[in-house]
């Protein structure tokens, strides 16, 4: 805008032309030389042109700041919400994975003294690891959720 404000007209331009052509391959070449020169005036309508182009061109620039700053926002909003659902799965998860420790340790002793069969064991090693290893992911959903909210506010790593 100040650029458009302050200039009142085009630069002026100063173009050089060289130019060599022959009619037939047996004619000597002929040679021309062109110099132009244009000093532009300034003109009311061709000022007010440029002064609302560059004005509307500022009114979308600033749509889309806000456009993107709502964005942001809600991009922030979705990023705790994924953050708080994450926490309450690792604590369901880590929950389950303490109820699976203590079923394997208890089936263990079963099979130890011969009350429980090895399939019986095998399945609650396998919950055991099944809820290991749902803790491990619901720790990474929630890293990954506090690594979108970290990027929605702009926090560099």
């Amino acid at each position: 805008m100040r650029l458009v404000d302050h200039s009142g007209r085009d630069a002026p331009e100063v173009a050089l032309r060289l130019v060599r052509e022959r009619g037939n391959a047996g004619e000597p070449f002929a040679n021309a030389i062109g110099i132009k020169f244009s000093l532009p005036l300034s003109s009311p309508a061709r000022v007010g042109r440029d002064s609302n182009a560059a004005r509307a061109e500022l009114a979308e620039a600033e749509a889309q700041v806000e456009l993107l700053r709502q964005q942001l926002a809600l991009d922030a909003v979705a990023a705790r919400r994924d953050i708080e659902a994450a926490t309450r799965r690792g604590a369901l998860a880590a929950s389950r994975a303490t109820l699976g420790k203590d079923t394997l340790q208890l089936t263990q002793k079963a099979f130890d003294l011969g009350e429980a069969e090895l399939q019986t064991l095998l399945r609650a090693r396998a919950a055991g690891l099944d809820a290991e290893a749902e803790l491990e992911r619901s720790a990474l959903d929630r890293a990954a959720a506090i690594s979108r909210l970290r990027q929605a506010l702009g926090v560099m790593p």
